[in-house]
Parts: structure tokens; sequence; C-alpha cells
């Protein structure tokens, strides 16, 4: 699963697409602290939880501008001040659509991979019938 920033094939990024609605579901169980949502992130499939926590924060900020979520300064005695973050009405609306962006996402990826299993099957079939060429004879 993806583990912080990756370059994979192509050099592009790839898995943070996924954090919004990673944040936005731990939201629905209720308030967390940034560090929890950054730490239970692993139940969306990040690798131990291994998210970048500046990307956390910047990706909570924007969904707190776009009225997703909200947050309040936690003041305890004998402890740095933390934001506490929880999910809006609208966050929750937010949600459902990326969820269903996910489940349409889901179908075209299982697709292409049965698809390219077949392929890979197929070509490994043909290697497996065809004979081997040696210097001076041809197959």
């Amino acid at each position: 699963m993806p583990k912080g920033p990756q370059k994979k094939a192509g050099g592009r990024v790839r898995g943070y697409r996924f954090l919004e609605p990673c944040l936005l579901n731990q939201l629905l169980r209720g308030p967390a602290h940034g560090y929890e949502l950054a730490a239970g992130s692993q139940h969306c499939g990040f690798e131990g939880g291994e998210v970048i926590p500046s990307i956390v924060y910047r990706t909570l900020r924007d969904l707190e501008e776009q009225g997703h979520v909200t947050s309040e300064w936690e003041m305890e005695s004998g402890r740095k001040p933390r934001r506490v973050y929880t999910l809006a009405l609208q966050g929750e609306d937010y949600l459902s659509a990326l969820i269903q962006e996910v489940r349409e996402m889901d179908k075209v990826l299982h697709t292409l991979l049965e698809v390219h299993d077949s392929i890979m099957q197929e070509k490994a079939r043909e290697g497996a019938q065809q004979e081997p060429v040696t210097e001076g004879r041809s197959a």
C-alpha cells in the first residue's frame, strides 16, 4: 500500500489522492487531533501510518477552508495547545461524493488489473509453446 509520497512509474506521486477521504472517514468517527489522524491513516492503507505530517496538516487546512471540517484549539494544562478537528455537515456530503468516486475508480482499476493479468497469462502460454531457437537452427 502507499507509504508516504513515493515516485512511481511516470515519476508521479501516488497515494495522496486518497488522503482527503481517509482523513474525513476518520473524522466520521469523531473529533481528533492531527497527529491521531496521521497515525490513523494506516487504516486507510497507508503503510504504518507513515504519511508526512505537514501534508496531513495542509490537507486539513484546505478541508477547513472549504468548510468540510472545523477545528478548535484544545488547551490542557502542562501540554502545548493542539487543534481538534471535527467533520462538518458539508464534509459528510463531500465524503459521500469522494467515496462514490473511489468506488467508480475501484471498478476501473479492477478491470484494468484483470485485463493485464489475462494478457500476461496469454503471453506466458505463448512463450511456453514456442520452441527455443538455437544458433544455426530456426524453430
